[in-house]
C-alpha cells in the first residue's frame, strides 16, 4: 500500500522484490526437484505395478502373497517421491512466512482461513429504516442508549456506492453495519470512512487489516455500539494514482466529500451530523484523508492518516502541476494540503496521524504535517506505532485509534 508515487515498502529499496523472486525461485526448484525424484523413482516403480497386475485376479498366474508384495516395493523410490513433496510443502510454507513476516499479512491463522467475528450479507438483506434512536443534547449515544440488539455480530455488506455528482469510477465498496445497528430503537450511529493504500482494495481492510475483529473487540465492550466503517476506494478500477484530485481524469475529491456522505446517508440510517462523521486511510488513503478534510471540512470533522504522504506525490510542485494539472501550478497549489495548512485557519477539526517506527519517510512527513495542521487550529497529534509501512502498523493504528474516533464522534464518553 502506498502513497502517490510511494510504493508499499516493508523494507527499502529493491528488498521486497528480492523477497518475492527468492520465495518464487525457490518454490520452482522445489518443483523441479519433484519432478526429478520422480522420474527416477518411476524407473523402478512402474516395473512393481506391472507385477502387481500380473498377479491379480485375471491372471493365470498364482497369486503372490501380501508378503511377497510388500517386499516387491522399492522403497527407497517411494521414500525419495514422500520426501520431495515433503519439502515442497515446507519449503512453500517456509516462502509464504517470508513473505507474511515481511508485510504483515496475515496476524493470525484464523485471519489466514478467512474465519471472521461478523457475518456477510448483500444490502437486500439489510435496508430499511426502523425507530431511530438519538442521544439528549450533551450526552453520548452509550450513556443514553439501552437498546438490545438481536444479533451478536456485526454484518458486512459489499455495496457499490452511486456517483451522480462526480460520476468517479470505482470498485465496490464495503460498509460494516455494528449489531447495535439492527436494535429497535436504532441508534443514529457515527460513520468512518476508511480508504486502502494503491494498490489496494476496500477489503483489504478487513481481510487483512483486522478491521472486523477490531469493531467486535470494542462492540463487546460497548453492547454493540460501534461506528459504521465505510470502505471505500478512490484508485478506480483499475488502481490508478489518482491524487485524490477534482481533475479532467477524474473528480475523486467530489466523491470523497459528496457522493459518499450523500449516498451513505440515503441507502444507510445512520447519523447526519457532521461531527460524527471521520475520515481515515493507510498511506494512499491516509494522504487522501487529509486532503479530503482540508479541502473541504464541511462533511467530516475527524481524520485519521497512518502512513501518509507530505503531498499527494513524490515530486516536486511543479511535477504535481504537470501530472495532475496539465502544467497549472496555482490549481495544484490550491488544492495541495500542505499548502492548504499554511494559509488557512480551521475550527472543529481533530484528527491523528500514525506512522510505523521503522517507517522513517513516514515518520518525518506526518510530525511536520502535525505540526501545520497545529498551526491552522486543528486539534491533532502525532503517534508512533512499533512497525513499518505495512498491515502490522496499519491494525496497531486503528486498534489504538478507534477509542478515540468514538469518543469525537460522541459515541462514547
Amino acid at each position: 500500500m502506498a502513497g502517490p508515487g510511494k510504493t508499499w515498502k516493508p523494507f527499502g529499496g529493491g528488498t521486497a522484490i528480492g523477497v518475492y523472486v527468492a520465495g518464487w525461485a525457490l518454490i520452482v526448484l522445489i518443483g523441479l526437484a519433484i519432478g526429478s525424484y520422480c522420474a527416477r523413482g518411476q524407473t523402478r516403480l512402474v516395473p512393481w505395478f506391472k507385477r502387481m497386475r500380473a498377479t491379480g485376479p485375471r491372471s493365470s498366474k498364482p497369486r503372490a502373497s501380501f508378503s511377497q508384495r510388500w517386499a516387491s516395493i522399492r522403497w527407497k523410490s517411494v521414500a525419495r517421491v514422500v520426501g520431495a513433496c515433503a519439502a515442497f510443502v515446507c519449503g512453500t510454507v517456509a516462502c509464504v512466512n517470508v513473505v507474511n513476516n515481511s508485510f504483515a499479512l496475515y496476524p493470525s491463522v484464523d485471519s489466514l482461513v478467512g474465519k471472521e467475528p461478523y457475518t456477510t450479507a448483500q444490502y437486500a438483506d439489510v435496508k430499511g429504516t426502523s425507530t431511530s434512536f438519538t442521544p439528549p443534547q450533551g450526552s453520548t449515544i452509550a450513556g443514553a442508549w439501552n437498546g438490545v440488539s438481536p444479533r451478536n455480530k456485526g454484518v458486512l455488506v459489499p455495496f457499490m456506492i452511486p456517483s451522480p455528482v462526480s460520476h468517479f469510477q470505482t470498485t465496490e465498496s464495503r460498509v460494516y453495519l455494528p449489531p447495535a445497528y439492527f436494535a429497535n430503537p436504532r441508534p443514529l450511529l457515527p460513520v468512518v470512512v476508511l480508504m486502502n493504500g494503491l494498490p489496494g482494495s476496500p477489503s483489504q481492510w478487513f481481510e487483512i487489516g483486522n478491521a472486523g475483529q477490531t469493531l467486535h473487540h470494542f462492540e463487546r465492550v460497548h453492547h454493540g455500539l460501534a461506528p459504521v466503517v465505510v470502505a471505500i476506494n478512490t484508485t478506480g478500477n483499475d488502481d490508478e494514482d489518482l491524487g485524490c484530485f477534482d481533475t479532467k481524469k477524474a473528480k475523486v475529491q467530489t466523491y470523497m466529500d459528496t457522493d459518499v456522505p450523500q449516498q451513505i446517508k440515503k441507502y444507510f440510517q445512520v447519523s447526519n451530523d457532521p461531527t460524527q462523521w471521520a475520515i481515515g486511510g493507510l498511506s494512499y488513503g491516509g494522504t487522501c484523508a487529509l486532503q479530503a478534510i482540508v479541502n473541504n471540512p464541511e462533511p467530516y470533522r475527524y481524520f485519521l492518516d497512518f502512513s501518509g504522504d507530505r503531498t499527494p506525490g513524490t515530486m516536486s510542485a511543479k511535477g504535481n502541476a504537470d501530472t495532475y494539472f496539465g502544467g497549472n501550478l496555482n490549481a495544484y497549489l490550491r488544492v495541495n494540503p500542505e499548502d492548504i495548512l499554511k494559509r488557512r485557519k480551521f475550527t472543529g477539526i481533530k484528527g491523528v496521524f500514525v506512522a510505523g517506527q521503522s517507517d522513517k519517510s513516514s515518520v518525518r512527513d506526518l510530525k511536520y504535517m502535525n505540526g501545520l495542521a497545529q498551526s491552522a487550529g486543528i486539534d491533532s497529534s502525532s503517534r508512533e506505532v512499533p512497525g513499518g509501512h505495512d498491515f502490522g502498523t496499519w491494525r496497531l493504528a486503528l486498534v489504538l485509534t478507534l477509542p478515540d474516533v468514538a469518543r469525537a464522534t460522541r459515541l462514547i464518553g
